[in-house]
């Protein structure tokens, strides 16, 4: 297999060659300070240390979308009392330290040393991580590699017969696909991500028909300088903070 031969014999180092600052988290850092520092940095995940600066894990976007499930209004308190509900799932949500989230999250794993081959990360990434945190021979934190990072290397080097081949020959193209329509709201959308444990769903309007895709990264601007955004459209919601999700990327198995 050609790019399980490559990914044994290249070091993550290669594959991550520059990365001039790692953002981290503490864990009684508050899920809001989470949030502000993921946006501002346009990243969507970070390593979170204890007092002693113990790596924890990572905290990314889809751990802050599963707890702003936990903690919001049941439906009929958010249908009756929107504002006020939100007033106070926000205000709880916002101020909970992140050693709670990492809880529910459960993901921690152990430190990658930089040098170790590619392959050793994707073994992280099968159980459902997506990022790595890379040290060096002290066991500090150097840099941050991500499923993507592995993926555009891996695209870059493979042979391109490989690259000619059907989707559907490497197993794509027969999971299920899970879907809500665009007038329903952020909340509703949030739900069935956390319920069927996916990166992204897709939005479609009243006939069935793809016109969008809700997914980790659009998350981001769930927190704003106000309230979280739970009770607008899903299409309102990428209209504002999204507008590229709007215009899906397709491809035929």
């Amino acid at each position: 297999n050609p790019a399980k031969d490559l990914l044994q014999n290249t070091s993550l180092n290669d594959i991550v060659k520059q990365q001039t600052q790692v953002f981290t988290l503490h864990t009684n850092d508050s899920l809001w300070t989470a949030v502000k520092t993921l946006k501002e940095n346009r990243i969507q995940a970070a390593p979170v240390l204890d007092d002693d600066g113990v790596f924890q894990g990572f905290l990314d976007v889809r751990d802050i979308t599963n707890y702003i499930v936990a903690c919001a209004p049941d439906p009929n308190t958010l249908h009756s009392k929107p504002i006020q509900s939100l007033e106070i799932a926000g205000r709880a949500i916002s101020l909970v330290p992140l050693q709670r989230v990492m809880t529910v999250s459960q993901k921690a794993h152990d430190l990658v040393f930089v040098s170790s081959p590619a392959s050793h990360a994707c073994q992280v990434f099968t159980s459902g991580a997506h990022h790595v945190a890379l040290c060096d021979e002290s066991q500090k934190i150097i840099k941050v590699c991500s499923q993507m990072d592995v993926v555009r290397f891996v695209a870059n080097k493979l042979p391109a017969a490989m690259k000619d081949k059907p989707l559907k020959e490497y197993g794509y193209g027969k999971c299920q696909v899970f879907s809500i329509t665009q007038d329903q709201p952020v909340l509703s959308a949030l739900q069935k991500i956390a319920i069927v444990s996916v990166g992204a769903i897709a939005v479609v309007d009243d006939n069935g028909r793809l016109v969008g895709n809700f997914s980790a990264s659009d998350l981001k601007g769930l927190y704003q300088d106000s309230l979280p955004p739970m009770t607008i459209s899903i299409r309102e919601y990428l209209t504002m903070h999204s507008p590229t999700s709007l215009n899906p990327i397709t491809c035929n198995p």
